[in-house]
């Protein structure tokens, strides 16, 4: 009896429980030009991103995007988030449309860039990505799109 009770317990447990996401963590890097000119280019990033402007604030050097839909091509969410293992939906208490950790699913994501003077005449770039999948599931960038913001970013300078 006591064996069935955990067996049961147990089955439970994993039944609503899904693989975490790590929490977001910020990509930083420096880049060597003035703070002006860092956030000169970076607008134009953003714009040429299409990634629609939540807050602009240069006295902080603060630019974030407005919560936006990631390109729906069947790889491209899996190669930029990991949206974990979702569970507790579905039959077996998996949710079929997690199965593959965003690869064909709808992501919803936000950027969050924050620039300040580093070293003479350098400027550190940070940059947070937030993004959720079906059901309000946090998922973790695998960084793909901070290190295209900056790229693209260098290429302006």
């Amino acid at each position: 009896m006591r064996l069935a009770l955990a067996c049961l317990a147990l089955v439970s447990l994993t039944a609503c429980s899904r693989a975490p996401a790590a929490s977001p963590s910020p990509v930083e890097v420096t880049i060597s030009a003035t703070p002006d000119r860092v956030w000169s280019a970076l607008t134009q990033v953003y714009a040429d991103f299409g990634m629609p402007i939540q807050t602009i604030d240069r006295a902080s050097w603060l630019l974030r995007s407005s919560p936006m839909l990631s390109p729906q091509e069947r790889h491209s969410n899996a190669q930029l988030f990991d949206c974990g293992a979702a569970r507790g939906r579905g039959l077996m208490g998996w949710d079929p449309r997690m199965s593959d950790r965003a690869g064909g699913v709808s992501v919803t994501f936000s950027a969050t860039t924050l620039l300040r003077p580093s070293g003479e005449g350098d400027t550190a770039v940070r940059t947070t990505i937030t993004a959720h999948g079906p059901g309000n599931v946090e998922c973790t960038s695998k960084g793909v799109v901070e290190q295209r913001l900056v790229d693209a970013i260098r290429a302006k300078l």
